[in-house]
């Protein structure tokens, strides 16, 4: 049998924040939700506020998991964004939008592909 949707999609959300924090990213929210959805990761980087959606597929053959991140889904995540910088941070950061992109091998290996700034 194999793995579950949901497996699928927490051990990519761990292999990006693993990612990230090698790459020195402050960590500030995991799974973030409230009343309007979820955010995958919300990190820092220096005066930076990074919103990362993370996308992570076993096979590519219905196109990349990049690609699942449409206009639908930028717009959710702009609301939540603003949300989440109108009730939680009190400092002036700037705000990025980032897609990691993780394609995972039957034999457990994993192509990690961060694409900053991904809209705005």
């Amino acid at each position: 049998m194999g793995i579950g949707h949901k497996e699928i999609g927490r051990r990519g959300e761990k292999l990006a924040v693993d990612y990230l924090k090698k790459n020195r990213y402050l960590i500030l929210e995991q799974s973030y939700r409230c009343h309007l959805g979820e955010i995958d990761v919300i990190a820092r980087k220096r005066n930076t506020l990074v919103f990362c959606e993370v996308k992570t597929k076993m096979n590519s053959s219905f196109g990349e998991p990049v690609e699942e991140v449409d206009d639908y889904k930028q717009e959710k995540l702009k609301r939540l964004a603003n949300y989440y910088f109108a009730f939680k941070t009190r400092q002036n950061l700037q705000c990025r939008f980032d897609v990691i992109s993780i394609n995972l091998t039957a034999g457990g290996e994993a192509k990690v592909n961060h694409l900053k700034n991904a809209f705005s």
